[in-house]
């Protein structure tokens, strides 16, 4: 999938650099969708959260995997680890980053969560992830409405993956 990513990106014709100075933290960013945003995100310009100037401008929330099992199979610690690594973790991380994006500078703001169509429909042997990944969603979503009047320009969103 990665490579696919990088090899779309490259035919893609916009002005390079839209992301010069501006500060990232891309969640998972040690492999897959995660690492080819980092990339990406690097060739535009942005900077690593650990040599920001006191900003953040974007965050990313990618980081995941699954631990399947069937409902009645499915132990607490699938549950527990699944809901905090989807929802609570990234819950956390725009808590923490909020002064950061309600700030009223002119400056850029976004979130994206990255979430799946298993928690808009479900998916057999998933009902950790398919929760996490709805409570994700309406995350994002609320974030949305609360941050919309705090900080110009602003945007929120989600991307759901198969």
């Amino acid at each position: 999938m990665t490579d696919r990513i990088s090899q779309i990106a490259s035919h893609l014709n916009y002005p390079k650099g839209l992301l010069a100075g501006q500060v990232a933290i891309i969640t998972g960013s040690g492999q897959g969708i995660g690492a080819e945003t980092a990339r990406l995100f690097a060739n535009e310009g942005a900077k690593a959260a650990s040599f920001g100037n006191g900003k953040i401008h974007h965050i990313v929330n990618n980081a995941g995997y699954t631990w399947d099992g069937v409902i009645h199979k499915m132990s607490d610690a699938q549950w527990d680890t699944i809901l905090a690594l989807h929802s609570t973790a990234p819950f956390r991380l725009v808590r923490a980053a909020a002064p950061y994006f309600r700030v009223k500078d002119g400056e850029n703001r976004c979130v994206v969560n990255i979430s799946s169509t298993s928690g808009v429909h479900g998916n057999a042997g998933q009902a950790n992830y398919a929760m996490a990944k709805a409570g994700v969603t309406g995350l994002t979503k609320t974030i949305a409405k609360e941050w919309a009047c705090a900080a110009t320009p602003w945007r929120s969103g989600t991307s759901r993956r198969g």
